[in-house]
C-alpha cells in the first residue's frame, strides 16, 4: 500500500542548507516536508485512487488479469491485422522471413490496458538477424523509410509499423545493455517501466524486467517508474512523464520523479543561454511542458511557475516520490536564483 504522510504541524516554506544537496535523500525529504499541505496531500491515498479510477474509467479500458490473457490479445491483434489488410499480411510475412520477430514496448503495453479492437498504436517489431541489411531489402517493396537509428517506418493499410534489427536497439548499440539475452534483454532497454515488455511471435513467450504478472499489476495501478536512465530522447521522455502526471494518467515513482526534476531544472537553466534556447531539446521541453506547468500552477498570465502549486497538480505514487522531486528541483533553484519558480517568499520570472 503506498505510504500516506502523517499529519503534522505545518511549517513555513523556507530555504534550507540540506535542500542544496541533490543526492541527499534525507535533505530532500526534509525540504519536501516543509512546503505545504497541498504538497503533502498529493501523496494521499485519495489522489492515488483518483488516478487509478481515471485509468479504469477510460471508455476502452479493459486491463488484462495475467500473462496468458495478454499473450492471447497479442495473437488476436496480429490475426486482426492480417485479416483486415492483405498488404499488412505481406509486410508481416516479409518481416518474419528475415528472422525471429518480437512485438515490443508500447504496443504490448496498450494491449495490456485495452482490447485489440481499441488498438491505435504503431506495431513496434524487432527482428533477430545476423544480416541487418536483409531487413531493409525485405521492406523495400513496401516503401520502408530508414531512420537514423537503423530501423524502418512504413504503413500498410491503416496499420503503422516501426521495425528494426535487434542489434540496432539503441541501448544495445550504445553499450548500456548487453544484447546477449536477445529478446529477453529487450525490456531492459526502455526508459519507462510501462514499455518494458516483449512478446516473441515465434516462441509465444512474454518477457519483462520482472515477473509478467508483477508488470501487469504495476500497469493496472498506474505506477510509472524509470527503467533505464540512459536514453536518446531525454526531452521527449521528460515531457511524456510530466504530461502523464499532470493529466492524471500515471503516478510517478521515486526514481522517475527525481530524474524529471533534475532534467527540468537543467532545461530551465539553459533557457538563459540563447544558443541552448535554439536547440530542439530546449524548445521541446519549453513548449511541451512549461505551458502546462504555468497553467497547473495558476501562473499562465504572469509567467511564473509556483512550485508548491505545481506539486499539488502532479501525481506521485508515495511521499518518497514527492520528496525526491521537490528536493532535486529546489536544489536547482538554490544554485540558480534566476530560475522561474516561486516558492515561499521567493518568486522568479519565466523568460517568455
Amino acid at each position: 500500500m503506498p505510504a500516506t504522510p502523517t499529519n503534522s504541524t505545518k511549517t513555513p516554506c523556507r530555504r534550507t542548507a540540506s535542500a542544496q544537496n541533490d543526492s541527499g535523500a534525507e535533505g530532500a525529504y526534509a525540504f519536501a516536508r516543509s512546503v505545504s499541505e497541498r504538497v503533502r496531500g498529493n501523496a494521499a491515498e485519495s489522489r492515488i485512487r483518483q488516478v487509478q479510477a481515471a485509468l479504469a474509467g477510460r471508455h476502452d479500458a479493459a486491463p488484462v488479469n495475467d500473462g496468458n490473457e495478454l499473450a492471447g490479445r497479442v495473437k488476436t491483434l496480429l490475426e486482426l491485422a492480417m485479416r483486415s489488410s492483405a498488404e499488412a499480411t505481406s509486410v508481416l510475412n516479409a518481416i518474419r522471413s528475415v528472422g525471429r520477430t518480437a512485438l515490443f514496448g508500447g504496443a504490448v503495453r496498450d494491449l495490456a490496458l485495452a482490447r485489440p479492437s481499441a488498438f491505435r498504436s504503431d506495431l513496434d517489431l524487432v527482428v533477430s538477424t545476423d544480416d541487418p541489411t536483409a531487413l531493409g531489402e525485405a521492406l523495400y517493396p513496401f516503401g520502408g523509410i530508414r531512420n537514423r537509428f537503423g530501423g524502418y517506418r512504413l504503413r500498410a493499410g491503416h496499420w503503422r509499423f516501426d521495425v528494426w534489427p535487434l542489434s540496432a536497439t539503441w541501448a544495445f548499440s550504445a553499450g548500456h545493455v548487453s544484447s546477449q539475452g536477445g529478446f529477453r534483454a529487450l525490456p531492459h532497454t526502455t526508459f519507462f517501466t510501462w514499455d518494458a515488455v516483449t512478446y516473441g511471435l515465434d516462441s509465444e513467450i512474454l518477457y519483462s524486467i520482472r515477473e509478467i504478472d508483477e508488470y501487469i499489476a504495476e500497469l493496472r495501478e498506474g505506477v510509472l517508474e524509470l527503467n533505464l536512465e540512459a536514453n536518446p530522447n531525454p526531452a521527449g521522455n521528460v515531457a511524456r512523464a510530466v504530461r502523464s502526471a499532470l493529466h492524471g494518467r500515471a503516478l510517478l515513482g521515486p526514481r522517475l520523479a527525481e530524474y524529471v526534476a533534475r532534467a527540468l531544472g537543467s532545461a530551465l537553466q539553459s533557457q538563459h543561454d540563447e544558443a541552448d534556447l535554439r536547440t530542439r531539446q530546449c524548445r521541446l521541453i519549453k513548449s511541451g511542458v512549461f505551458d502546462q506547468w504555468r497553467r497547473a500552477s495558476g501562473g499562465a498570465d504572469r509567467g511564473v511557475v509556483d512550485a508548491s502549486a505545481l506539486m499539488a497538480s502532479l501525481s506521485f505514487v508515495d511521499f518518497d516520490s514527492v520528496a525526491r522531486f521537490y528536493g532535486a528541483l529546489a536544489a536547482h533553484v538554490e544554485r540558480h536564483r534566476e530560475l522561474p519558480f516561486a516558492y515561499g517568499p521567493h518568486q522568479y520570472e519565466l523568460p517568455l
